[in-house]
């Protein structure tokens, strides 16, 4: 399924059909990530590997792999998390493996960087959520208290906290830089469809 890319015309006009897609053929894209001031996209795809386009020409411009379950990046650099727990580092402009290491004990769900890219979390199906310093790898917390998959992760615009959220509907934000618990709040699971008002008879 490719990913379709739309001028801002045609989100405030839905009569309009401007765009073009890209992607790779053999199954669904998951993750996507935009960086280069919009214009480079990556996109993890069938076989567990990201794809990156040049999103004004449609030029596919690299490959990472193996194992890639889930991807963030900025004009400095690629992060990767993989189904085998490993956090990778990529040079974003040759597509090149630049640092390695086993974040989680189980698949990387979801990455989120810091809007000034100096740090980022990672979620994984180990139930935990780790934040991470980007120019060495080093960790900076671990944090605890999911109880199930935590599926996704997302940075605030100041970054002064974070947010989590697993597969029990529970969302968890945590301070920075300390990575200390902060607040928790309880979400639906599962969507389900309001139910009628029951009707008035005279």
């Amino acid at each position: 399924m490719p990913v379709r890319l739309y001028r801002s015309s045609c989100c405030l006009n839905p009569g309009l059909r401007q765009g073009w897609g890209i992607g790779c053929a053999g199954g669904e894209l998951r993750p996507v990530a935009v960086w280069d001031q919009g214009q480079r996209l990556g996109a993890v795809g069938p076989g567990c590997v990201a794809e990156v386009w040049n999103t004004g020409t449609g030029r596919h411009l690299g490959t990472l792999r193996p194992e890639i379950e889930s991807l963030a990046a900025t004009d400095q650099v690629i992060i990767t998390g993989g189904y085998d727990g490993y956090l990778r580092l990529w040079d974003p402009q040759r597509f090149t493996e630049t640092r390695a290491w086993q974040g989680h004990q189980d698949r990387i769900s979801s990455l989120a960087l810091a809007p000034d890219g100096r740090w980022f979390a990672s979620s994984g199906h180990d139930a935990l959520v780790r934040v991470w310093d980007t120019g060495t790898g080093a960790p900076l917390a671990t944090c605890t208290g999911h109880t199930k998959w935590v599926n996704a992760v997302a940075v605030s615009s100041a970054a002064r906290w974070f947010a989590s959220s697993d597969d029990e509907g529970v969302i968890r934000l945590w301070r920075m830089p300390s990575g200390e618990a902060w607040h928790v709040l309880r979400g639906t699971p599962t969507w389900s469809a309001p139910s009628r008002s029951p009707r008035t008879t005279r």
